[in-house]
């Protein structure tokens, strides 16, 4: 039985095109094991998910070279 996590995260970080990394958020957590908001902004990111373990630490790696 895979193990579920809630993650819950900000980070203040200038983006200068929210929209655009929308879309390359949304096409990555498509169909992904886990559920949840982000909200993307000029001045960063907020998000609460929770899902499968493995997959939440992949969005966490994956998070971590767009932001």
């Amino acid at each position: 039985m895979p193990q579920f996590l809630n993650l819950a995260f900000y980070r203040f970080a200038r983006i200068d095109e929210p929209f655009e990394l929308r879309r390359v958020f949304r096409e990555y957590c498509a169909g992904k094991a886990f559920r949840g908001t982000l909200l993307l902004s000029h001045e960063g990111i907020n998000g609460m998910l929770s899902g499968e373990e493995g997959a939440l630490r992949d969005f966490q790696a994956f998070a971590a070279t767009k932001i």
